[in-house]
């Protein structure tokens, strides 16, 4: 085994490799920042500091060379280490989270670039080393959001060989190795000629999956299953004898689904742009109406920056016949290998409503303490009641809430508060709030709160939760930067609690206040608040411990509810 983690700042590498450690035990596992802290006895953060990033590249490249010396070996490298110096014997795995594009904060890393902000840092570099990383990749490891202990599902991913039942990973050119690692490719025209096709299929014995994107002189392979895409015309007669896919992409979908209408005994997969719920429901029950013959592949606006409806095609992988996995290329709409394998075969489920959701570690938290497939929704608040009876239809019975949902939960719960736990049972809604917990513990983390001026920057739906615990505090708009309320300004907080999202209409607090600490009630890694405590230099609290704390009772509320 020889293997090289790479990766953006703050993903996550470290803690990979100390669980891939705990799966792999035999191997020696070296983190390359803390073998040139021990080479050189002092920290990372000084070699930048007194020698800059040059002199620490010529080290780094010294130390790297020495550990590659080993017969087995697993190296966890920092994200600016050249791709070029890993030898061609080394896999190489990209490590990615889909929260690496919305920026990362660090208060304990060295800065690159000084003249910039440690948000503006990240995505200069990000911008750089994103095609690098996919450039220099054997295998990309899309990693799940809070996964943090070690995972059986997780070790299967490093295991030799996968395969796949009812799902495919596309192939692209001069990543080869995937046909050793998945038993299921695809293998698309608009990324191979048919001799390279031809070739591929002759020397493996994976189970392809030959789709037509483009017109290709060749259309009747020998083997493997075939995907006729509609938007390239009728299906050509030398294909009606094979094991045939009819698909459509580009349609409206009342029109897909009219042209599926002349290949009734063919196996069709409709995968449009899908807009709005009310289509994604004509969608799902016209592949619930056949789910042996039809596979429904819901497609997100190509302006839409993440994916409205990954969520879907995992929940449709154990009941369709055709699915795709997340490999290469940076298909959002495609869950990830982890998704695949961690998705349990219930008709009911879990998840976690918002907008955006994706940064949400609710689905790995719940997911592995409770037996459903807990899922990241993003659900905007205009569509509240559009989106919950449709997924109360595909079998949604407890769900997390966050902002901006907290206040329709309530509604829908038939209460006045802000809920952000909630249950389906008896064709009814229960809810609660357990906001509380989580704020109780983290404000725990300040001493003497009780004694301290404090001032709340944002609140939203945890408003109702935050002013029963510190009544004594001055709450502020963070969209106008005044109290709230026509309460009496706050002179000079002692304590910030930061409760706002990152938006472009977010104020930061006057000038002049110089807070002890700022306790955030985000845990993502790019919050203002986060960004407002490096620039002020003071202590940071991040969220983390408010989210596990409400998590636990959230829990034992959707047990406790779902009992029989």
């Amino acid at each position: 085994m020889k293997i090289v983690f790479i990766g953006h700042r703050g993903v996550g590498k470290t803690s990979l490799l100390k669980r891939h450690q705990n799966y792999f035990p035999g191997t020696h596992h070296f983190d390359l920042d803390t073998e040139i802290e021990s080479a050189e006895q002092r920290p990372v953060s000084e070699i930048f500091k007194f020698h800059g990033e040059k002199k620490f590249r010529e080290i780094e490249f010294d130390i790297f060379k020495k550990l590659i010396q080993q017969k087995n070996f697993v190296i966890s490298t920092g994200a600016g280490f050249n791709c070029a110096n890993i030898p061609n014997d080394v896999e190489i795995i990209y490590v990615s989270r889909r929260t690496d594009s919305d920026g990362r904060i660090f208060l304990n890393r060295p800065a690159l670039n000084p003249e910039l902000s440690s948000f503006d840092e990240y995505a200069l570099r990000f911008k750089a080393r994103e095609p690098a990383f996919r450039r220099a990749a054997d295998f990309v490891y899309h990693l799940s959001e809070g996964l943090v202990q070690k995972n059986e599902n997780e070790k299967k991913i490093f295991e030799k060989f996968i395969i796949l039942q009812n799902a495919f990973v596309t192939m692209i050119p001069h990543h080869f190795q995937y046909l050793k690692k998945f038993s299921n490719i695809e293998l698309r025209t608009d990324f191979f000629s048919d001799n390279e096709i031809q070739q591929i299929m002759l020397e493996n014995d994976n189970k392809f999956l030959v789709s037509y994107r483009k017109k290709t002189s060749e259309i009747n392979f020998k083997s493997g299953s075939i995907d006729w895409a509609l938007e390239l015309g009728a299906v050509p007669v030398e294909l009606k004898k094979a094991e045939l896919i009819v698909s459509n992409h580009d349609d409206e979908l009342k029109m897909a689904i009219q042209k599926f209408e002349s290949y009734p005994d063919n196996h069709q997969k409709l995968c449009p742009v899908i807009s709005t719920w009310s289509e994604l429901m004509i969608g799902h029950e016209w592949q619930s109406a056949k789910p042996d013959q039809r596979s429904f592949l819901p497609r997100t606006v190509p302006t839409t920056e993440k994916s409205l409806w990954r969520w879907y095609r995992q929940l449709q992988f154990l009941k369709q016949k055709i699915n795709f996995i997340q490999g290469h290329q940076n298909f959002d709409d495609q869950p990830s290998l982890f998704e695949y394998l961690n998705i349990k075969n219930n008709n009911t489920f879990a998840a976690v409503l918002g907008y955006p959701v994706h940064h949400s570690k609710t689905p790995m938290t719940q997911g592995q303490n409770i037996d459903l497939n807990v899922l990241p929704i993003p659900v905007a608040a205009i569509d509240f009641k559009i989106a919950i009876p449709i997924l109360q239809k595909m079998g949604l019975i407890a769900a997390a809430v966050t902002s901006p949902l907290k206040t329709a939960a309530g509604l829908l719960c038939h209460q006045q508060n802000s809920l952000n736990t909630i249950v389906f049972k008896n064709n009814q809604w229960f809810g609660t709030s357990t906001d509380q917990y989580g704020l109780i513990k983290l404000i725990s983390e300040v001493p003497n709160i009780e004694n301290k001026k404090i001032a709340i920057w944002g609140g939203g739906g945890v408003l109702d939760s935050i002013s029963k615990i510190i009544p004594h505090a001055v709450f502020y708009s963070a969209q106008t930067g005044k109290p709230r309320d026509q309460q009496i300004p706050a002179s000079q907080p002692e304590i910030l609690i930061w409760a706002a999202p990152r938006k472009l209409n977010i104020h930061m607090p006057p000038a002049n206040w110089n807070p002890e600490y700022v306790v955030d009630l985000n845990y993502t890694e790019n919050s203002l608040g986060l960004e407002y405590a490096q620039k002020i230099i003071t202590k940071y609290i991040s969220g983390d411990k408010m989210f596990y704390a409400q998590a636990e009772k959230q829990l034992l509320f959707w047990k406790e509810k779902l009992k029989d």
